[in-house]
């Protein structure tokens, strides 16, 4: 494609350039661990037009149209403006009009951004007024409990899978940051906001130059840049004349850093009308023409709503390109007439359809959740999310659960905090989540949630409890009748969950509404969908060398050669269900049919468990029916208890071997791959120990 032709599939191609650079730099990560890696990001710029509650238009009507900051709230009572109020209002106008805005931006009233708009109110009324006129104008901040807008939720899952490395927003309302606290975790994402912090990353940035050893600073987390401020701390919030037609030093280094090394752009609800962000931008790609060090090209993605500035958009990226050097560095250019929440959902879409959940777990828990949650008509909307979760967790367990696993969910995790939050005046210091078994136990899980003489001060607000065995009451999940800390769906078919489900929320959705939910209900109940993680040192340290598996199809990769010169196998599962699966059930025929022998110890047989029951056997035909068919190879079924299998292994018998922590069925894994006499002699003495066990549970029974 030449340099300015527009593209006509514009979100394909874009997944494509995204997914592609997603596995080329874990490919050349995989290949060289040690390896320095180059600054080379997926970058999305976000404004105005992809947040909910920041209604920017509306703001500059209250700004320049209405009242003065101290008297918004009582003229929308009373109707009439006072004295004071005029003649706030007609300085402003005057201000904006013969001084300000002419002089300094070359505008007149309507053609004035916010954040011009704002600059003038701090010279008329001082720096203070600007904090306090968004004051009380519902724009939302990160401890807001809402249900931020779909392309938000799509976004930041995109985010969490490494797809995309920065983010750069222009709004100060903080919508963005409720769905990366949800999808990520507050610790697992870093956010530049004030110009101190700016300042640092800064100089962090020429650290990293200098240095010739691995980058551990400014690549190991997604970064969000907040260039004009955020609402939960005023001072941020940018209010001076020269500060708006230029970015402070500090922070024109960093965004001219960041976009001189980006190789993907992304530009949503943005129309580079900030003076700011458009010299930044120029000053960028200057400085990419002639550094040696930044990406060779630069892929541009711009997401707008309106079709009829089109033309105007392709135009401003033409001009900003003009000069040879530039437009060399300058790759595809696209110009995309998508609102952003059908952008962010399309494009999630296209990367799945690539990845076929190789490497990236599923997004069908979005769209679960985006089909329950229609944006922005829930009530209760902390409880639904929460409901939502454990429904979502349920069901990728496949079977049995523990309560103690629901904490290692982040988002479950962060429902319950809020939930104590709301209901105790002073909340505890830690809220984690406690198991009924051993309620004093602060460091198990806390679902019992303060079950106690304390809740009856607040009646109306429920506890995380409460909430389970309001789950249990609808009989959307099951305690066992032995263990009510062990959880199980019931043996519904993906059509009568869904029949659930529409019952327990009272949903109002249409026919195709219902298939879609189903679909997604039966995508993630089929495919092995969990976070993949860095083993944590109690790993570590039980091996000389360790080697983490970074994804699914990685696994998958390292079954095919834990299989293929083999004659014995030692394993250690749940069910075993993932000798019978995919590529790998393939891989375990081929084992068996040249004489493979299976030791295999997984729990013992649940009858009335619901999906785990029927589950478990459908597996343990499968195995038999693989045994039978080798007429070769054989497997040798052990049990035992379900709590004590809690570390899973696969070891052949020629030094090699997986080994993961699973405990309650936890959602997060850390499995690693490991060689060698020594560290597989570990696997051998933890695998015997588990089958002398079961040995004697057999006998016993």
């Amino acid at each position: 494609m030449s340099q300015n032709e527009y593209s006509k599939n514009g979100i394909k191609d874009c997944a494509e350039t995204i997914y592609s650079n997603f596995n080329n730099k874990k490919q050349m990560k995989d290949d060289n661990k040690n390896a320095k890696i180059k600054a080379e990001f997926v970058t999305v710029i976000v404004g105005a037009g992809a947040s909910a509650s920041l209604k920017t238009q509306k703001l500059i009507e209250q700004l320049t149209l209405s009242s003065s900051p101290s008297h918004d709230s009582e003229l929308s009572k009373h109707g009439d403006r006072s004295e004071s109020d005029q003649k706030f209002s007609s300085q402003l106008k005057k201000e904006v009009f013969d001084t300000n805005a002419m002089v300094h931006f070359g505008k007149n009233l309507k053609e004035c951004t916010l954040e011009e708009l704002f600059s003038i109110l701090a010279k008329i009324k001082g720096e203070k007024s600007v904090p306090a006129f968004l004051n009380n104008k519902n724009i939302y901040n990160r401890l807001d409990n809402i249900r931020p807008t779909q392309g938000y939720e799509f976004l930041a899952h995109i985010i969490h899978h490494k797809l995309i490395n920065c983010v750069i927003s222009t709004n100060f309302d903080e919508e963005l940051e409720i769905s990366l606290d949800d999808e990520i975790g507050q610790d697992n994402y870093k956010i530049i906001k004030s110009l101190s912090e700016f300042d640092a990353f800064g100089m962090d940035i020429e650290k990293e130059k200098k240095s010739d050893i691995k980058n551990t600073i400014l690549f190991n987390k997604p970064i969000l840049f907040k260039v004009h401020g955020t609402i939960s701390y005023p001072r941020t919030i940018r209010a001076t004349i020269e500060n708006v037609k230029k970015f402070e030093n500090e922070k024109l280094k960093v965004i001219k850093w960041v976009l001189c090394h980006t190789t993907i752009l992304i530009i949503v609800g943005f129309s580079f009308r900030d003076l700011d962000f458009e010299h930044a931008f120029s000053e960028a790609l200057k400085e990419k023409a002639y550094n040696e060090d930044a990406p060779e090209k630069i892929d541009i993605f711009w997401i707008h709503i309106n079709k009829n500035k089109k033309k105007i958009y392709e135009d401003f990226l033409d001009n900003i390109s003009k000069r040879e050097i530039i437009n060399k560095k300058i790759g595809a250019k696209y110009v995309i007439a998508k609102k952003s929440d059908d952008f962010f959902k399309e494009l999630a879409e296209e990367i799945e359809a690539l990845d076929n959940n190789n490497m990236i777990p599923t997004f069908a828990r979005q769209k679960i959740r985006n089909l329950i949650l229609e944006y922005p008509k829930s009530n209760n909307i902390c409880e639904k999310k929460f409901y939502i979760e454990v429904i979502l967790f349920a069901l990728t367990a496949k079977g049995l659960f523990g309560v103690d696993a629901l904490k290692d969910c982040i988002r479950i995790q962060r429902y319950c905090n809020y939930i104590i939050n709301r209901k105790f005046e002073t909340p505890p210091v830690s809220h984690t989540l406690r198991s009924r078994s051993n309620p004093e136990d602060s460091n198990s899980a806390e679902l019992q949630c303060y079950e106690d003489a304390n809740s009856s001060l607040y009646p109306d607000c429920k506890t995380p409890n409460y909430l389970l065995k309001t789950l249990e009451t609808n009989e959307v999940i099951i305690p066992l009748k032995n263990n009510r800390n062990i959880y199980y769906l019931p043996e519904y078919t993906m059509e009568q969950l869904t029949t659930k489900l529409i019952q327990f929320f009272n949903l109002t959705i249409d026919k195709e509404q219902q298939q879609q939910l189903q679909r997604q209900l039966t995508n993630l109940q089929d495919i092995f969908d969990v976070d993949i993680v860095v083993p944590d040192a109690s790993v570590c340290l039980m091996f000389r060398n360790p080697m983490p598996i970074s994804d699914h199809k990685k696994w998958e990769e390292k079954t095919e050669v834990l299989l293929k010169n083999a004659k014995a196998l030692n394993i250690i599962a749940q069910t075993g269900e993932w000798i019978t699966k995919d590529k790998n059930k393939d891989y375990f025929t081929k084992f068996l049919n040249n004489g493979g022998i299976i030791k295999l110890i997984t729990c013992e047989p649940f009858e009335g468990a619901g999906m785990h029951s029927k589950r478990q056997m459908e597996v343990e035909n499968k195995l038999k029916e693989m045994e039978s068919t080798s007429q070769k190879g054989k497997i040798e079924i052990k049990h035992l208890q379900w709590g004590l299998i809690s570390e899973h292994i696969k070891l052949n018998d020629t030094n090699q071997g997986m080994y993961m922590k699973r405990i309650a069925k936890s959602s997060i894994v850390a499995p690693i791959w490991v060689e060698g006499e020594d560290d597989c002699k570990v696997l051998e003495d933890i695998f015997d120990y588990y089958w002398i066990a079961s040995i004697q549970k057999s006998k016993t029974n």
